[in-house]
Parts: C-alpha cells; structure tokens; sequence
C-alpha cells in the first residue's frame, strides 16, 4: 500500500528496501520477501535511470501524470525488464 501511495505522484521510488522497512516499521525480511514476490508477479521492477536507482510499481496499475509522463513510465519500465 505504501508503495502504491508513493507511486501515486512519483515516476518510481528512489528508496532502499531498507528505507522502506525503517518508513513503514516493519522487519526487513518482510518487506524483502513482499518486494520479490510482487516482483515475480510482475507487478514491481527495481529500475534504474540515470544515475538513480529504485523501485517502480507496473504502469499498467498505476500511471497518472499527462501523456507523456505516462509515456516515459512505460518506456522506463520496458527498459527495465529482465
């Protein structure tokens, strides 16, 4: 849900898994195991642009901005594919 929230005005998140564990206070091993299991539905990628590096929830679910903002998430996120 938090990554959900983030996503909602963010292109992707610029945050460790470690940062997030310590934002939502929850165990690290936790949060770990939640990213790789939406990470194997592909619902979540680790991206990385530039020189800048996170963590992005599918544009299919979450994509505000205009058009080509919506444009560059999908770019990104093809980008990104393993």
């Amino acid at each position: 849900g938090y990554l959900c929230f983030l996503s909602r005005t963010r292109t992707f998140i610029k945050k460790t898994t470690a940062e997030l564990a310590e934002d939502i206070q929850e165990p690290y091993s936790k949060v770990a195991k939640s990213i790789q299991m939406l990470s194997k539905l592909d619902l979540l990628r680790r991206v990385t642009y530039k020189k800048d590096k996170g963590i992005m929830i599918s544009p299919d679910l979450i994509n505000n901005g205009d058009d080509r903002t919506k444009a560059f998430k999908y770019r990104l996120w093809s980008d990104n594919a393993k």
